[in-house]
C-alpha cells in the first residue's frame, strides 16, 4: 500500500485470516498524519508501559499511546480519544469515576481489563476475590461482574515438574483456570479474532435496560464451562471430569454502548 512517500507491506496472508483488518491497517499506516491518542490510565496499581511492550507496539501503528493520570478536580484532557484501563489493584477514588463519566459523556471510549478474582501462582496457590469501587460503578451501568472463577475444558497449559524415573521433567498440564476462548460475538471489536487466552476470569452479565443500552458479548467460553467459588486452592494434580464443567457458555468480555451509560 503506497501513498506519497509512505508505504506499508503485508508480508503474509494466512487462509481464513482477517484480510480486511490487515489491509485497512496498512492503509491507515500510510495515510494517518495525526494519530488519535489513547491514554493508558495509571495511578491505581496498574502495570507500567514498560511491562507491556507488545501492547504498545501494536497500538502505536494506528494510535499515539500516552500514560495518563486521572485527577480529582480536573477533567480528563480532550486530546485523548479513548482510555485503556488495565488491572487496577489499588483503591479508586469516587472522584476519578466521576471524571470517567464526564469523559464518556463526550462520546469517548473506555476499555477496562479487570477480573474479580486473581492469583499470584509464583507466591500462592490460592485464587482470591478482590473488591473495588469499579464493580459498583459498572453495576450502575447495568453490567454485573461475577464473583466465581471461570474454568473451561478448552484451556491453556502450564508446565509442571514431575518425577519420571531418575529424572525430573517439565510436563505440560491442562489448566482450566486459563480459558482458551474461540467463540466471539458479532461486533467490530472481536471481528477477525481466532483465539484468546485468558487468565483467571469471571463471568459478566447485563441487568440494565436493553432498550437504552446495547449489550454485546465479545468473548464467550465453551459449552464445557464451570464456576468455582473463591477463595479456591489450586491443585495442579487434580483430575478433572465432565462433572466440573456443567455451567454452560459464559460471557467473559462485553461491550456497552448507549447514552444511558452516563451517570454524572
Amino acid at each position: 500500500v503506497r501513498m506519497g512517500e509512505q508505504s506499508a507491506a503485508i508480508p503474509l496472508l494466512q487462509p481464513e485470516s482477517a484480510i480486511e483488518w490487515e489491509l485497512s491497517s496498512a492503509m491507515k499506516r500510510v495515510s494517518f498524519k495525526d494519530k488519535p491518542v489513547v491514554g493508558l490510565v495509571m495511578g491505581h496499581g496498574e502495570p507500567g508501559m514498560n511491562l507491556m511492550p507488545q501492547l504498545e507496539r501494536s497500538l502505536s501503528v494506528l494510535y499515539g499511546v500516552e500514560p495518563m493520570a486521572i485527577f480529582d478536580s480536573f477533567p480528563i484532557h480532550d486530546r485523548f480519544s479513548a482510555l485503556l484501563w488495565l488491572d487496577p489493584k489499588d483503591s479508586i477514588p469516587v472522584a476519578h469515576l466521576q471524571r470517567l463519566d464526564e469523559f464518556l459523556a463526550k462520546g469517548r471510549g473506555l476499555v477496562i481489563a479487570y477480573s474479580k478474582v486473581t492469583s499470584d501462582l509464583g507466591a500462592s496457590p490460592v485464587i482470591d476475590v478482590r473488591n473495588s469501587p469499579l464493580e459498583i460503578w459498572l453495576a450502575g451501568k447495568g453490567l454485573k461482574v461475577g464473583t466465581e472463577a471461570v474454568i473451561d475444558a478448552s484451556c491453556g497449559q502450564v508446565q509442571v515438574l514431575q518425577q519420571r524415573g531418575m529424572y525430573t521433567m517439565q510436563v505440560p498440564v491442562s489448566f482450566p483456570y486459563f480459558p482458551l476462548i474461540t467463540t466471539f460475538g458479532d461486533h467490530p471489536i472481536s471481528g477477525g479474532l481466532e483465539a484468546v487466552l485468558l487468565q483467571f476470569s469471571t463471568s459478566l452479565s447485563f441487568q440494565g435496560d436493553t432498550s437504552a443500552v446495547r449489550y454485546s458479548p465479545l468473548l464467550v467460553s465453551s459449552p464445557k464451562t464451570g464456576l468455582l467459588q473463591a477463595p479456591h486452592i489450586i491443585d495442579l494434580q487434580r483430575q478433572w471430569t465432565d462433572a466440573q464443567f456443567l455451567s454452560g457458555p459464559r460471557t467473559v468480555a462485553a461491550a456497552l454502548e448507549g447514552l444511558s451509560l452516563i451517570h454524572i
